[in-house]
């Protein structure tokens, strides 16, 4: 399976990634193309490194966009704050059988525990 991480060049996008690359294609989002390769790269070492020739996936970088429409399921893995601009930039690329997954959830930190917040897309 062809798996888009939108964003994943953060923290679950990193997880994500050295998880399914095992079985999957995964190709990792970011506003900047560079370093998405770059990070895809280094997680790939890393993946490699873990899984060693039972590895049957890869791991690519490239545009937000381009990841989505490379993909099969898009995963958004953006701040909060961000979900909403980023959907739009993506929104084109999606085709009607695409499945989307977000892992987008609001939070702020009030004393010592993390509080859910709305988000208005």
């Amino acid at each position: 399976m062809k798996v888009g991480i939108v964003g994943g060049t953060g923290n679950m996008g990193k997880g994500l990634a050295l998880r399914w690359s095992l079985k999957h294609e995964i190709y990792l989002g970011s506003r900047y193309p560079d370093n998405a390769r770059s990070v895809a790269q280094n997680y790939s070492r890393i993946a490699k490194g873990y899984y060693g020739h039972r590895m049957r996936g890869r791991i690519e970088g490239n545009l937000n966009a381009e990841v989505v429409k490379e993909s099969d399921v898009a995963v958004m893995t953006v701040p909060a704050q961000c979900a909403s601009e980023v959907a739009r930039q993506v929104r084109a690329t999606l085709r009607p059988e695409h499945i989307v997954i977000s892992t987008v959830v609001p939070m702020r930190r009030e004393g010592g525990a993390l509080q859910v917040r709305s988000l208005l897309i």
